[in-house]
């Protein structure tokens, strides 16, 4: 459960400054894009992993007449990841980057024409996937919290 937190909020504690600091904007951008499409492919699977463990024992709480609410909400807390990334940061930073990036082919990498926005994009997106990072820990929290009080 805290894999997934970890994967994301390392992407945007160390990930991040460290492809912001290649002078390249379109090899910053083909960085970015690697760690964007390896954490697309992967984190939904670990998020959901993680759900299935809440709801189940949520599950198991209500069977035994204890308290599940909780627990149903640490589940809610690690899938909310998914659509986080499909409402919130494809228009606003995941979108225009990929926009960027067709645009770059395009004119043969003319780098110039968008390299403050990129920049601006990919530090944007670092900021928003560290939040995105923190909702799995809380539902994680919340379950320990639950097993720790009962």
């Amino acid at each position: 459960m805290y894999t997934s937190s970890g994967l994301i909020l390392g992407i945007s504690v160390s990930g991040i400054p460290a492809v912001l600091r290649n002078p390249s904007t379109s090899s910053m951008l083909m960085q970015w894009a690697h760690m964007y499409h390896a954490g697309k492919a992967l984190m939904p699977k670990i998020a959901g992993i993680a759900a299935i463990t809440h709801f189940s024992t949520a599950y198991l709480q209500h069977k035994n007449r204890s308290s599940w609410t909780v627990s149903v909400a640490s589940g809610v807390l690690s899938l909310i990841i998914v659509p986080y990334t499909i409402l919130y940061m494809n228009p606003t930073t995941i979108n225009p980057l990929m926009k960027i990036m067709d645009e770059m082919r395009v004119q043969g990498g003319q780098e110039k024409v968008v390299e403050g926005a990129a920049r601006r994009l990919v530090d944007t997106w670092g900021t928003q996937n560290f939040f995105r990072g923190l909702l799995p820990i809380a539902g994680s929290v919340l379950a320990l919290w639950t097993a720790l009080v009962d």
